[in-house]
């Protein structure tokens, strides 16, 4: 029977009218509510919210301009009272001048009570007229100082150069870069100044300072007069620069010579405003049609200088510290307005809640009303019910048509799954019986019997457990790939279930072993003849493998089979190093061979020989050594687990000797020990020995350039107390500085750097333990030009100071 074709059209038409109904007397009210929110809520949110941006950017400003007033005002007192007039009349003067040591000294000391400043990470005083450099720790030159001490690229000693010219009341230097620095110069009316006082900002200082701790703070940035960013927070530096050359395209220069303050507050934050919307090159042509753009809001307040633009807001604020210097602000409008976007959630929410339930509404009065007429065709929705969509076409006729095509689909189905059932019950089989090996799954012995996995109770028949494990070999001359190991592994199965008698049941065991389960009858065949048979399936294949086969206990019932399972894999740890197919039973209680340990350990004979032999460079005798150990265990019958725990050791005391001499031991010799743990018989472990010692102990080559870096620690051993620098090295040996210390490290094992440090403190702990010579002057006997940088250099690599050195080894010579 046909279904009508208006029955679903008249139920669409029922809820349309009732949904009208609800849309006319609800929906517009809520409608209406909703936008007279937008309207007055919003409007006065908005307002609200751009008071508190220009608040916040003000405070930010007001407080980063104190704490750099702060900075300069220490900055010049340091200048002011500090002596330095006095050390640069003795300009050109010998520094071994007693009054210019202390001249210097006191200097030092003032420059490290300024670096104590919370905005400053580095103070240094930079000598135009002569070729020093004062920090807190020491004087030196200026290339050794921007080298060793704080080192610069070429580009930054450049830059900081040309910085450093002309007078300075706190200008900034090396913008743009960590090392973003403060300086003023000396004396302060010269344009010629004698020297600088440097003060390397702290960027996490500088950037709290900068922060707004606000959410819809997008990050703020402080500007100087050519529009560089002198900082930056909450902005990487890519897109600060991008922004501040679009902001101040060559006119904030101009604008800061101007003394309207509202004029440059309103043109750069219109500037800015361009930046963000990409029409910059547009509003350097036209400046007053910048009202235009689409989404432009100008603030309330008078002068103000926040503008918003699509998503984005720049807030604007000159700096009261110089003139030339402003603090813009990007703000992020979406988490300012949150409270604005809170109020148009809620209120599409609240419409489409009654949307929600005026269609609720209206479905069931439609349904309601629609009952009736469902009823009267019922008899037509049978044919739809029973209709499996999209599978086979249902016969147009009465139901009992419909039931009969249903039913002989349903036979179909029930044959194709039967056929895939047959095919997955070997597999299934297969699983359950390696579960009910290993304990994890005990099924109902009925249900076992059922599926032939055991013989039935009253058959009077043991089974015995086989465990086989195929090894392939650690450095097989032809590797089978994976395809031809599961064929090999098929045809193996196969002759063993010809070999012997039935039933004979197999499973793949999640370790990889292949277990065997072979029923014996009183005058059958026993289970010392099974293993027999099964070593000659597996000798039948041996070209490919070594194989060991475990034989387990008898099992009376389903509930030994894991005990006489776990017996025959215990009795696989009896196998020896033989290349074989082998046999292992289970160990009678109390024999010699069930109390094998779990592991042996290398006599200490053995481990004193290793070090004689490495002592004496004679490795080639420890490869000797290895092989008459693997020798030794073979003749004793030694099975080959507690061999490979024995070789095991040895490889370890070959790691140690070696590690002495090479510091690369740790990363080369990583996988060694799974090598050696791949290997079963004693060929493979012969060859892995002769591998692993080709790695721990390759044969040295020598060339030019191991002689060339003789020379060069030669040199080193000759003038350590002199100044080397690598750079000298380098220009010797005709290489670039890199290059040099790139081969030095690769040659000699060590940095160049670490090299000299730790040569200069041996003949330093040699003169404090022979000698009594001051600190000071051991410190200039081994080539360093004070005692501070010696002390600590002494610290670094030794732990403690040269005088506690001196006072905890006895028998030493005291001194001051």
């Amino acid at each position: 029977m046909a279904s009508s074709p208006g029955k679903h059209s008249f139920r669409i038409s029922l809820f349309r009218r009732y949904f009208a109904s609800y849309f006319a007397l609800i929906l517009v009210p809520a409608i209406a509510a909703c936008a007279l929110a937008q309207v007055l809520a919003v409007r006065l949110i908005e307002n609200d919210a751009r008071k508190l941006s220009d608040v916040m950017v003000s405070r930010v400003s007001d407080q980063t301009d104190a704490s750099f007033q702060s900075l300069r005002a220490s900055m010049l007192g340091m200048l002011s009272g500090s002596g330095l007039s006095g050390l640069l009349r003795t300009a050109g003067g010998s520094l071994e001048d007693r009054e210019r040591s202390e001249m210097i000294h006191s200097l030092r000391q003032q420059l490290g009570k300024l670096e104590a400043d919370p905005l400053a990470s580095r103070v240094y005083l930079y000598m135009t007229k002569e070729d020093m450099v004062i920090d807190p720790d020491a004087y030196t030159g200026k290339s050794y100082y921007f080298t060793m001490r704080y080192p610069l690229s070429d580009g930054m000693r450049h830059e900081l150069a040309a910085g450093l010219k002309g007078r300075k009341m706190l200008d900034f230097v090396l913008t743009g870069t960590e090392q973003l620095s403060a300086v003023i110069s000396y004396p302060f009316n010269t344009d010629s100044p004698e020297a600088y006082l440097v003060v390397q900002l702290n960027q996490r200082a500088f950037g709290e300072l900068l922060r707004i701790p606000e959410p819809w703070a997008a990050g703020t940035m402080l500007l100087n007069r050519e529009g560089e960013v002198i900082g930056q927070s909450g902005l990487d530096r890519g897109e600060a620069a991008r922004l501040s050359s679009l902001v101040f395209p060559g006119s904030f220069s101009a604008l800061a010579r101007s003394e309207s303050v509202s004029s440059l507050q309103a043109l750069s934050a219109t500037a800015a405003l361009e930046a963000l919307s990409g029409t910059a090159s547009q509003a350097r042509s036209e400046p007053a049609a910048t009202e235009a753009l689409p989404g432009a809001v100008s603030a309330d307040m008078p002068g103000s200088s926040f503008r918003t633009a699509e998503d984005k807001g720049i807030a604007l604020v000159p700096s009261k510290l110089d003139n030339g210097f402003a603090y813009l602000s990007v703000v992020d409008m979406p988490a300012l307005m949150k409270p604005v976007t809170a109020i148009r959630i809620v209120s599409w929410a609240f419409l489409l809640f009654f949307l929600v339930v005026g269609g609720l509404a209206s479905y069931h009065l439609s349904r309601r009303s629609y009952r009736p007429i469902r009823e009267i065709r019922e008899s037509f929705g049978l044919q739809r019910a029973l209709e499996p969509a999209s599978r086979w076409r249902l016969a147009r006729g009465s139901e009992l048509d419909a039931i009969r095509d249903y039913s002989r689909l349903i036979v179909s189905e029930n044959r194709q799954l039967s056929k895939r059932v047959d095919g997955l019950l070997p597999m299934l089989r297969e699983h359950l019986l390696a579960r009910l090996l290993l304990g994890e799954g005990r099924a109902p012995a009925e249900d076992a019997e059922e599926l032939g996995l055991l013989p039935r109770r009253d058959s009077g028949k043991a089974m015995t457990v086989f465990c086989i494990e195929i090894h392939y070999g650690a450095y097989p001359e032809m590797p089978l790939s994976g395809q031809s190991r599961h064929i090999l592994m098929k045809e193996l199965k196969e002759r063993i279930m010809e070999l012997l008698p039935p039933p004979i049941r197999l499973a793949q065991l999640p370790s990889g072993l292949l277990a065997c389960v072979a029923e014996s009858a009183p005058g059958g065949i026993s289970p010392a003849e099974c293993a027999g048979r099964i070593r000659a399936a597996l000798l039948h294949h041996a070209a490919y493998y070594t194989a060991t086969i475990g034989v387990g206990s008898d099992a009376e019932t389903a509930e030994e089979l894991p005990a006489s399972c776990r017996q025959a894999i215990e009795s696989l740890q009896q196998r020896s190093l033989g290349t074989d197919v082998e046999i292992c039973a289970v160990p009678k209680p109390g024999s010699q061979q069930s109390a094998v340990a779990a592991r042996a350990f290398l006599p200490v004979k053995e481990l004193n020989r290793v070090t004689n032999l490495c002592g004496s460079k004679n490795y080639d005798g420890l490869l000797e050594a290895a092989y008459s150990v693997i020798s030794e265990g073979a003749l004793r019958g030694m099975p080959a687990v507690r061999m490979k725990s024995l070789c095991a050791d040895l490889l370890n005391a070959w790691i140690r000797v070696s590690s002495s001499e090479r510091d690369d031991a740790g990363h080369v010799h990583a996988g060694l020990y799974e090598q050696l743990g791949r290997c079963m018989t004693g060929d493979e472990l012969r060859k892995c020995f002769a591998l692993i010692h080709g790695v721990l102990f390759p044969k040295p080559c020598e060339d030019r350039k191991a002689k060339k870096f003789a020379a060069v620690l030669d040199y080193i051993h000759e003038h350590y107390d002199e100044e080397l620098s690598l750079d000298y090295f380098a220009c010797q040996m005709n290489m670039s500085a890199g290059h040099f210390s790139r081969l030095f490290k690769e040659e000699v094992g060590e940095k160049y750097v670490e090299y000299l440090a730790m040569y200069r403190l041996k003949k330093a702990k040699e003169l404090l333990l022979s000698t009594d010579l001051r600190i000071d002057d051991i410190a200039g006997k081994v080539g360093y030009w004070g005692r501070h940088s010696f002390i600590r250099v002494f610290r670094k690599y030794e732990g403690v100071t040269p005088a506690q050195y001196r006072s905890s080894r006895p028998g030493a010579r005291p001194g001051a």
